[in-house]
């Protein structure tokens, strides 16, 4: 059975997405896993993280790994309703 409270983040054409609770009582979707997103449905704003690779880099694999082989990443942005847009 699927479970209704489950909210399922993805960017558009990918298959793979960060699974979270349902929106919280301050109205924030929080979904976490090796990356981090965070949605205020009042506002709109988006907040994306990819926190890993600069500092989740344990001290045996300095040597082997480049230092910008898994860059962290952060985007911030506003959703808009769909509604208002005109086709």
């Amino acid at each position: 059975m699927i479970n209704p409270q489950l909210q399922v983040v993805r960017k558009f054409g990918e298959n793979y997405g960060m699974s979270s609770g349902d929106f919280n009582e301050q109205d924030m979707l929080l979904c976490r896993d090796v990356q981090e997103f965070s949605f205020n449905r009042q506002t709109g704003r988006v907040l994306y993280t990819y926190p890993s690779g600069y500092s989740a880099v344990s001290s045996n694999e300095i040597g082997t790994k480049k230092e910008n082989a898994d860059t962290p990443r952060m985007t911030i942005g506003k959703c808009h309703s769909t509604a208002s847009v005109n086709a």
